[in-house]
């Protein structure tokens, strides 16, 4: 029997797992409401004890293999979906940090349905038990399969939707790649069919969505002096519900220190961080600051996409993320106080400038973390026009060129605008005159940097990164279109690819040689032929790294040691014995 494509969709819904009425669900027929719920939360007559579980709805495409088991709704019509675009080191300014995020477009028919896998009390809808204000009726009579759902679960809004492929052979089911996705819209038609939209899952960091620090709810319970040294919370509770023991936070233009008891707070410092001092009213606000000193940058990002933005930690690799940073970020450490809600993708994109890029990889199911660095050992894939290159297009960005990069740090006032030059305490200046010579661009692109994350005044994170940044922005980056074929289908988001293509030569004319890196991809013939938009790769060359001590000479160095490591090149030839030029540094 011949193989036969195969997809589906999933999708969680939120459903509880009590019965009405039994344990410890406290509704009452007649009394809480005059029908029993569905067990979604709209409906749920006794929500403080809503006990939230899944149920998986599963949509598949109108073919005669259903695997048995999988309550699956042959009413699939279409699904169309993109992997994310990856923002790598924050360079495309026209993109978030976050980039572009993926998405999936899943459009199904609606039809009468007897309700039996959503409702746990469809018999009794039937024969009246499940009511009080009708008689028995036939659920199959009443609305549709979507329009029925929509109403009772209106809260679909960040809820999972999976995407499935694979093959049938024979009666087997093999599944070849699930993408996740998010659900941010449901739309029926007057055709009788439903659209569901989704994004990648850092769709929940988007500025709407997610803050830090958190609105806080405390205020000041009566009026207070510039030298008080106390104050109290109000409402009663709010102390143990919404703040740490210690901390950070903000009363009008003032931030201050604490310590908490209860409601009951001792002002540590006052008018701190360069702020001043002031009297304030009863009822002002408590705010919370997002204050971190010397915190890494790969755990700060965690901490934001997780505690703030509410993504499953699961779907953050924190062995991977911690082996990056302690390779290229090692002492890259952030000190900052923000005293009031800020989107949280913002501030992820405060620090790309730092050479980090987060992205979505729907496949593997994880957040990606990288800093802008050389290969280092990276899987570095080979493509040419003879062996894999269907069609491919090259552009030239001139508009992400920079001639100059003015870096600000050791921010004055953090309650102030912090993209005010006038706020900062130190600045740093960075030119490329090469470029600005009218034999070569003939122009100056300014690139000013607000760097409010380096507040301990790391002055050589500054020199590094702003230099990094000139050095990487000084020369219009190019960006490829490639087609290739399905069995070069490995290739993912951020991976390194050398091309070799007659569109990109040297002076002689001569296929030249180029490394890029992968920023998004997509299907364009499903299963046979994808796309990938790659840009040139901002460290090409081979760069230096300390070497044991007992390692040999250059000359008998193995290949893998000559990657890793590094060694000093005669100083009159600047060539190795093999013909190579020397290492380079960051």
């Amino acid at each position: 029997m011949l193989r036969e494509p195969f997809e589906y969709v999933e999708i969680d819904m939120d459903y509880c797992d009590l019965t009405y009425g039994a344990g410890a669900c406290n509704a009452v027929l007649g009394d809480t409401g005059v029908r029993k719920c569905y067990n979604m939360f709209k409906h749920c007559q006794d929500q403080e004890n809503f006990a939230k579980g899944v149920k998986t709805l599963r949509l598949a495409t109108p073919q005669s293999y259903i695997a048995p088991g999988m309550d699956m709704f042959p009413c699939l019509d279409s699904v169309s979906a993109t992997t994310s675009t990856v923002n790598i080191g924050g360079t495309d300014d026209k993109l978030s940090a976050l980039g572009r995020r993926g998405t999936i477009t899943i459009r199904a028919r609606d039809f009468a349905y007897h309700d039996r896998f959503f409702d746990k009390y469809q018999a009794g809808r039937i024969d009246g038990t499940a009511q009080t204000d009708e008689p028995g009726y036939n659920p199959e009579d009443r609305g549709t399969f979507w329009t029925k759902l929509r109403a009772r679960w209106p809260y679909y809004s960040g809820r999972p939707v999976r995407h499935v492929q694979g093959y049938v052979d024979g009666s087997t089911l093999t599944i070849t790649k699930t993408r996740h996705f998010v659900i941010t819209e449901m739309a029926l038609d007057e055709r009788g069919s439903a659209t569901i939209k989704g994004e990648d899952i850092l769709n929940l960091a988007k500025n709407k969505k997610a803050v830090a620090p958190r609105s806080s709810q405390g205020v000041l319970f009566e009026a207070i002096t510039a030298d008080a040294t106390a104050l109290t919370l109000a409402p009663a509770g709010i102390g143990d519900s919404e703040y740490p023991a210690t901390g950070t936070a903000a009363i009008g233009s003032e931030l201050v220190t604490f310590e908490r008891t209860g409601d009951a707070v001792t002002l540590t410092g006052r008018g701190v961080r360069g702020t001043e001092a002031a009297a304030h009213d009863f009822d002002d606000a408590f705010q919370l600051s997002y204050s971190i000193d010397r915190k890494r940058i790969d755990a700060v990002i965690r901490e934001l996409l997780v505690d703030y933005a509410g993504i499953d930690s699961a779907f953050v690799p924190t062995a991977k993320w911690t082996a990056e940073a302690d390779r290229w970020a090692a002492n890259l450490v952030l000190s900052v106080d923000i005293p009031k809600p800020e989107g949280v993708s913002g501030l992820i994109g405060e620090l790309a400038v730092l050479g980090a890029s987060i992205w979505w990889d729907d496949v593997a199911q994880e957040i990606g973390f990288k800093m802008i660095r050389p290969t280092d050992g990276d899987t570095v894939f080979t493509l040419t026009d003879d062996s894999a290159i269907k069609a491919i297009e090259i552009e030239d960005r001139d508009d992400d060129r920079v001639t100059e990069v003015q870096f600000y740090s050791v921010i004055v006032d953090p309650m102030s605008d912090y993209k005010r030059p006038e706020n900062y305490a130190r600045q740093r200046y960075l030119v490329d005159l090469l470029s600005k010579q009218p034999e070569a661009y003939g122009d100056t692109r300014k690139l000013e940097i607000f760097m409010r994350w380096l507040n301990h005044g790391d002055d050589r994170s500054v020199r590094v990164f702003g230099r990094r940044t000139l050095n990487r922005m000084k020369t219009p980056p190019r960006r490829y279109t490639i087609r290739l074929d399905a069995k070069d289908d490995a290739i993912g988001l951020t991976d390194v690819l050398q091309v070799e293509s007659r569109v990109a030569a040297d002076e002689t004319g001569k296929a030249d040689v180029q490394l890029l890196q992968v920023i998004s991809r997509r299907e364009t013939v499903g299963g046979h032929e994808f796309e990938i938009v790659a840009q040139s790769y901002l460290y090409e060359g081979r760069f230096g790294y300390a070497t044991p001590n007992d390692w040999p000479n250059y000359n008998a160095a193995s290949p893998a040691q000559r990657l890793a490591g590094n060694w000093a090149v005669d100083e009159t030839t600047l060539r190795f014995d093999d013909g190579t030029g020397p290492y380079e540094a960051i």
